[in-house]
């Protein structure tokens, strides 16, 4: 039996805020996407379950990352015009195959080509308990920075395979290895 702490809660777009302010989040990374920013990535948010019943939430909730809030070390990270900064320590895991999202585990775990230490710079510059706007903020996302040297499941972990893509290439091969500049 699953526990809580192993399974994951999906997004819950019954609760009209998650649903007001994701349709928001994407309709601004629509406009940023359009005007040459790449995506590169989403994070989870709000997968604590203290936090989600804190704020009466149902599930997580996500954000975008893009190339333009990635930062290369060694470089400062200017701080003009933030109201709170924060740092929190993240995972960052490169998956080399769509996953379905009622996929079984071991369809997750044979997707996942690596795992690396990252953090994510924040601005805390709204209210926390106000989930619309956090998530029409993209979850006070900034920047993030990933760590050189990933940690590869698929050769470490036991026994977790890695199956083939579409392509018939696998999970490592150059071809399915992240681009320069994302994870």
């Amino acid at each position: 039996m699953m526990t809580d702490v192993e399974r994951w809660t999906p997004v819950d777009l019954s609760d009209g805020r998650v649903a007001e302010g994701l349709a928001d989040q994407l309709r601004a990374r629509a406009v940023r996407l359009e005007a040459g920013e790449r995506h590169v990535g989403w994070k989870v948010a709000w997968n604590d379950r203290l936090t989600q019943s804190r704020l009466s939430l149902g599930g997580c909730a996500f954000g975008f990352l893009t190339d333009r809030t990635r930062i290369d070390v060694p470089q400062r990270v200017p701080l003009d015009g933030v109201t709170l900064g924060a740092a929190e320590p993240e995972l960052a895991i490169h998956l080399c195959a769509d996953v379905p999202a009622a996929a079984a585990d071991e369809a997750l775990a044979a997707a996942i080509d690596c795992v690396a230490p990252a953090i994510e710079v924040l601005d805390i510059n709204g209210r926390f308990d106000d989930v619309a706007g956090v998530l029409r903020r993209n979850v006070f996302h900034r920047s993030y920075y990933i760590f050189e040297a990933p940690f590869r499941p698929r050769r470490h972990h036991r026994g977790v395979g890695c199956s083939r893509t579409a392509s018939g290439r696998g999970c490592g091969d150059e071809g399915c290895r992240p681009q320069a500049g994302a994870f």
